[in-house]
């Protein structure tokens, strides 16, 4: 049997997170007061518990109601953290707000047109004058009319009304608005020239607004001093966490070879630093102490958390291995599941959404997967040679985060670099080398012939990083792509690796049983989807501003049709349709306008495809031929301004309106189907048109 008492903080962290999840799922809101009542009331319960258990003859294990109140406690941060639940927050309000108070809380994102910032409200102007207010929102400011962004505490006064951020638009797409709901933003403003004035500057926290000017002096030092544009946006990725300099191309490249995880300054890059700061302090440990070189290594980490801004991701790295660092005095006492539960259990006390986050679920993922597989792969093999026992030992560390992380990973993002491990063994030599030389480059930066120094043999390691990260990428096969699995596949799959070691573990054959009913399930789950994907047929008019795009999906098979423009948009086609595609088992895909059974009609497509006959009207020649019997009419480019007269034999059970119109000729075509009672659907207001025939 496994013993759980050395594991004490491990199971307070799991009911914590449990309490979380059923906070985050079934959600009640509860006010402060009954909050707080019940929590005292449960610490008093389990003290009433344990005292009687003490004084009587019969043991009664009190844990349960000890990890009961952890749960409820879990809850109940969620519940009372939630800046929504509070009464003067945006989402309450019903009027419309005429202007608004607000103040920069975050760095600047780049965008090719905005710039992207968050403000939180702090008063709105509405018909009965000003209120006090609260809430944040995702500022998306028009970069010809304010040139530089606004910087950590101006204070703007806006002219506009909040909008809500939308749903996803189209099946399967990635849901953006759920992903800053979790970061407690639910609202979205585009700024035009003159719709914003900054009326001072007043930092909420003065630590983050130096925070945050640093990591700005140090983005110029790395453009004053490393040479060529890709290289100076990869310094500031992989040193500082800014990645707004990298091209779209070196970012696919990253992720199809397997070391993205080094473009993002989390755990790897904190982790470098605390081990070369155990390095380097090794000769002074007799003199400082075990306590000394803790306080030492965790005020280095949190020096260069400040000057990478303080960001989520290094505020979590630091934060694990701050309480590693902690953990080292006290080696005898402690076990480093427990430090990494307690770290977690800090991390979402603080912000309990954070279970929920990718970052956050692949870093845990990948530190457990380490500190548990690594010492069971190294053992494996003995090489001879020092070269081959580093290589040996980079390599079990890669493949025990790959093992750890591979459902999770293959959920959020649908494919597997098969070269990681080559990639890796060069990758993460060549980013200890650009972390440190970058760290060097920005403490030289007072003397200009060194820091133009490390910044050349800066840029040389980059150009070296890169060229291996592209071969990689460009190499046959490099990428499992379009992998998809449902939510229930991957809890299977975790399941099946909890199965495996317990079988490690307890090296019984009952948990064989577990392994084989996880592995059915995926099984099964694959083979009812697989079923019910060969049996459908459906079409689907997908929703993008200014465009029109349609698939006819039958048995992994998808007929594409759009117009010219979106058609070379790669980008546009995987961010809004791939995902879909993929959920649908789509295998293959062709160009419709090339298949028989479309034809052009003057101004229009006809398409008659399992029986279902769809017209696509994308040009003003377009003349309704007279008793044309349709099933679906798809109206782009405002082709169709009105239906005709009356009188005209027209017989349209279905119109859709795609993304490519204009509002006005949406809302007239609406009254129009009304009128004759013909089913309408306009993609931008209700998203994409599905149909199964």
């Amino acid at each position: 049997m496994i013993q759980w008492t050395p594991y004490a903080f491990v199971r307070i962290a799991f009911y914590f997170i449990a309490g979380i999840l059923s906070a985050i799922y079934f959600p009640l809101r509860i006010a402060l007061e009954p909050a707080l009542l019940t929590g005292f009331a449960l610490v008093a319960l389990y003290l009433a518990h344990a005292l009687l258990c003490w004084r009587s003859s019969r043991k009664f294990n009190p844990g349960w109601s000890g990890l009961l109140t952890v749960a409820l406690m879990g809850y109940l941060t969620v519940t009372q953290r939630s800046e929504i639940n509070r009464s003067d927050h945006l989402i309450h309000n019903s009027d419309t707000i005429q202007y608004y108070r607000a103040v920069i809380t975050s760095y600047p994102g780049e965008g090719p047109k905005t710039w992207k910032q968050i403000a939180e409200v702090k008063g709105i102007r509405i018909s009965r004058g000003w209120l006090a207010a609260s809430g944040k929102v995702l500022l998306y400011i028009n970069r010809e009319a304010y040139p530089l962004p606004f910087r950590y505490g101006d204070i703007l006064l806006v002219k506009g009304n909040p909008q809500l951020i939308p749903r996803p638009a189209n099946p399967h797409e990635f849901d953006y608005g759920r992903f800053l709901s979790l970061r407690y933003i639910v609202h979205q403003h585009y700024l035009q020239k003159d719709a914003a004035i900054r009326t001072g500057n007043n930092p909420s926290n003065a630590i983050m607004a130096l925070s945050m000017a640093t990591r700005t002096r140090a983005v110029a030092i790395f453009q004053r001093y490393i040479p060529g544009d890709q290289e100076q946006g990869v310094a500031s990725a992989l040193v500082l966490g800014d990645k707004g300099g990298l091209d779209d191309n070196l970012y696919d490249a990253f992720a199809a070879s397997g070391t993205m995880h080094v473009l993002a300054v989390s755990g790897l890059h904190v982790g470098i630093i605390y081990a070369m700061m155990m390095f380097l302090l090794r000769p002074a440990r007799r003199f400082l102490g075990k306590w000394g070189l803790a306080l030492i290594s965790i005020l280095t980490l949190w020096t260069y958390a400040f000057v990478t801004g303080l960001s989520p991701s290094v505020l979590r790295a630091t934060m694990m291995f701050t309480f590693v660092a902690f953990a080292g005095p006290w080696a005898r006492r402690t076990n480093i599941y427990n430090t990494l539960a307690v770290s977690a259990f800090a991390l979402l006390l603080i912000e309990p959404n954070l279970i929920l986050s990718v970052s956050f679920q692949l870093s845990y993922a990948a530190v457990l997967g380490i500190v548990y597989f690594y010492p069971r792969l190294a053992p494996a093999w003995q090489p001879d040679s020092w070269i081959a026992v580093r290589v040996w030992q980079m390599s079990c560390v890669s493949i025990a985060a790959q093992l750890a992380t591979f459902p999770i990973a293959s959920y959020y993002f649908h494919q597997f670099p098969l070269y990681f491990l080559i990639a890796n063994l060069l990758a993460i030599p060549l980013s200890f080398a650009i972390l440190v030389t970058g760290i060097g480059l920005l403490a030289s930066a007072l003397w200009t012939p060194l820091a133009w120094a490390m910044g050349h043999l800066l840029s040389y390691l980059i150009l070296t990083l890169n060229k291996i990260v592209a071969i990689t990428a460009d190499l046959p096969f490099s990428t499992i792509d379009d992998l998809y699995i449902t939510p229930l596949q991957c809890w299977m799959l975790i399941g099946l690796a909890g199965a495996g070691i317990l079988l490690c573990e307890l090296r019984q054959f009952r948990v064989m049983y577990l392994a084989v009913f996880f592995s059915l399930a995926f099984g099964f789950d694959q083979w009812i989807r697989e079923f019910r994907e060969s049996q459908e047929n459906k079409v689907v008019v997908y929703q993008l501003s200014g465009h029109f795009a349609m698939d006819l999906i039958h048995n992994g098979t998808s007929y594409f049709f759009a117009d010219s423009l979106l058609a070379k948009d790669a980008k546009s086609i995987d961010y809004h349709i791939t995902a879909n595609r993929m959920a649908s088992g789509v295998r293959e895909i062709c160009n419709g306008q090339d298949q028989p059974f479309a034809r052009e009609l003057g101004g229009a497509r006809l398409i008659r495809w399992k029986e279902y006959t769809i017209i696509h009207i994308f040009s003003n020649d377009f003349k309704w031929p007279a008793a044309l019997p349709v099933d679906c009419a798809i109206v782009s480019n405002n082709a169709l301004r009105t239906l005709g007269k009356p009188e005209v034999d027209v017989h349209l059970p279905q119109l859709v309106v795609d993304g490519s119109n204009s509002a006005y000729v949406t809302r007239r075509l609406e009254e129009e189907a009304a009128r004759r009672a013909i089913a309408f659907h306009a993609t931008r207001e209700a998203g994409a048109y599905e149909k199964e025939i």
